[in-house]
């Protein structure tokens, strides 16, 4: 009986310790996506797709009207790369993609990179500003080269969906 009862107050020290811990991480997650409230609009920039397949037909601009009917679905504002330069604190949504084929083989290894961009101001230095990362996600993968597009629009759809639901968070 002395150890059913031990057990039971183990247990429901686990259960307690593991919502608390969750409660914290959620606080902490939140407190991280502040970085993207009151952004309102930003540019969209896609990097060079690189090492992609000669005979691939997927281009940056394509990437780059992918992302921005994705947004604008969910009323999300975007201007162009060269509009955000001039916002404060020049907020971009950058997509990289890199793509590398196996030796002699119909299969290639593929990485997909969303990440937002904007000024960020050091504590120590406080005169110049720096580009700095403060959302991103990625995705590592591999397909043959017929389902290479698709595949890769996937995983940009799915970090995508990730972006959103976090902007849509902090932008209620």
């Amino acid at each position: 009986m002395r150890i059913f009862f031990i057990g039971i107050i183990a247990l429901f020290n686990i259960v307690c310790s593991t919502k608390i811990y969750s409660q914290k991480l959620n606080d902490y997650q939140l407190f991280q996506l502040q970085v993207l409230k009151g952004v309102n609009e930003f540019g969209v920039y896609v990097w060079d797709i690189e090492g992609y397949h000669k005979d691939s037909t997927l281009t940056p601009g394509d990437i780059e009207k992918f992302i921005t009917k994705a947004l604008k679905a969910v009323k999300i504002k975007t201007v162009s790369f060269s509009e955000a330069r001039k916002l404060d604190g020049q907020p971009t949504l950058e997509a990289q993609i890199k793509v590398d084929q196996k030796k002699n083989e119909d299969s290639y290894a593929y990485s997909v990179n969303l990440r937002f961009v904007q000024d960020i101001r050091l504590e120590r230095n406080k005169q110049p500003q720096y580009g700095g990362i403060v959302w991103e996600r990625d995705e590592l993968a591999h397909a043959d080269l017929t389902h290479l597009n698709l595949e890769i629009k996937i995983a940009l759809n799915s970090l995508l969906d990730d972006f959103i639901k976090d902007y849509q968070i902090v932008n209620k």
